[in-house]
């Protein structure tokens, strides 16, 4: 009966485990969808606690757990990260903005990606313990894993802190946009409507190689219609509504075809509508993706890379030197030590004295290759010559260590850096 209360108790256990990683979960996803930085700060910080407590409360299981969940929703926070970083920059539009059907398409993305990932963790947990070669498999392969993923960030780290520290931010492009043209009230000549229309034939108000600006006014003498025509082949485009009493500024990023248009009217305030050569429709919702490698990274997107790499960091240092350590317990030789301090090699003939009592009795390693002797001729070891433990339990503990450590730090390495491949996609890296 204890056997079956237990096994209840442990499933029930694991059940609330899952719960609160789904709850975490749920509660940080408007977070994640958002883009707000926030999130992908506490995401990784959820995760970290959760695999503490699950780890101290159901074993490595529990890890696993905690890691699949938080996995399975990266894609969508990396989507958030997407669409968080491509802001508008000029016009209050849809037209060129992230519509339905691009966000369908990409959470069908996003959504594969989610399965994907679901799929490999399902399949890395019953493959744990299939060859006795797949440990060593996976260990080689959770070392190159952190060293390539940590690699790859602290590249493009480093790319975007340059691109932050000499690219203008999203507000300061705007206001740094170049003055091409001033266009002042202008009284309307049409009194009569046309033809065909309520309005009078266009008239031009600004015209030079690189835009032309027309109007058509009512015949009320005071609203018109005013178009533009980008030199892109396309000819004029209905672009706003103005008045006769109305200002025109126009601004401009040549290598772009970007063109901002900011209108002044008598009693309302100014609307400043944004513009690309080549893109027929306006106005226009001119976002970050619009002007590629114009603008840099945000300074929190650069806050969270550094982040990134200091856990990445970390986490390949301790790998590094715990292969270190393993490497040199497994050169050692196994041996016993008394309650008396004598080393007992196995298979070796004189026992040796450890001085000091720093190394408890039991199985140990000895790590010396030549012997010393004291002043009785006897053999002596120092306590640094001498690991506790035999060398199963070293591999088992570094594996098992390994197995937590490298998962966990990864997925909470990719919440951090989320937003600076967002950004790279955007332009602001690259």
């Amino acid at each position: 009966m204890s056997v079956v209360d237990g096994g209840w108790g442990r499933a029930a256990r694991t059940l609330a485990f899952l719960g609160a990683c789904v709850a975490v979960a749920a509660l940080c996803s408007p977070i994640g969808r958002s883009g707000a930085p926030v999130g992908f700060a506490f995401m990784p910080l959820s995760l970290v606690v959760l695999a503490a407590v699950g780890h101290r409360v159901l074993g490595e299981r529990a890890v696993l757990v905690a890691v699949g969940v938080f996995a399975l929703l990266l894609p969508w926070f990396a989507l958030g990260a997407y669409k968080g970083q491509d802001v508008r920059l000029l016009g209050g539009g849809e037209t060129c903005g992230f519509g339905r059907e691009q966000l369908a398409i990409a959470a069908a993305k996003f959504g594969g990606l989610s399965a994907l990932i679901g799929g490999g963790i399902g399949l890395m947990l019953p493959a744990r313990a299939s060859t006795p070669v797949a440990p060593r498999m996976r260990a080689a392969g959770a070392t190159i894993a952190v060293l390539v993923v940590t690699g790859s960030i602290v590249v493009m780290t480093g790319l975007a802190t340059l691109q932050w520290l000499s690219r203008p931010s999203a507000k300061q492009y705007t206001t740094s946009l170049s003055h091409h043209a001033r266009i002042g009230p202008r009284p309307s000549l049409v009194t009569t409507p046309t033809r065909d229309s309520l309005y009078g034939a266009r008239e031009v108000l600004y015209s030079d190689e690189a835009i032309e600006v027309t109007r058509a006014c009512h015949a009320d003498g005071l609203s018109c219609t005013g178009y533009l025509d980008l030199r892109d082949g396309f000819g004029a485009r209905e672009a706003f509504d103005v008045e006769v009493s109305s200002d025109l500024t126009l601004k401009r990023d040549a290598e772009r075809g970007l063109w901002s248009v900011t209108v002044t009217y008598e009693l309302w305030r100014a609307n400043e509508m944004g513009f690309l050569a080549g893109q027929r429709n306006g106005p226009l919702t001119i976002r970050s993706r619009h002007v590629r490698g114009a603008i840099g990274p945000p300074s929190a997107t650069v806050a969270l890379a550094l982040a990134a790499c200091g856990l990445l960091g970390a986490t390949a240092y301790w790998l590094i030197q715990s292969r270190r350590r393993l490497k040199k317990a497994l050169s050692g030789s196994e041996a016993s030590l008394r309650p008396d301090g004598w080393l007992e090699l196995d298979g070796a003939g004189a026992p040796i004295h450890v001085e000091g009592h720093d190394v408890p009795p039991g199985p140990v390693i000895y790590l010396a290759t030549e012997q010393s002797a004291d002043y009785r001729g006897r053999a002596t070891a120092s306590p640094e010559m001498v690991l506790s433990g035999t060398k199963s339990e070293w591999l088992a503990a570094h594996q098992a260590t390994a197995r937590i450590l490298v998962p966990v730090a990864l997925v909470a390495a990719l919440y951090l850096a989320a937003p600076l491949f967002a950004a790279a996609r955007l332009g602001m890296v690259f």
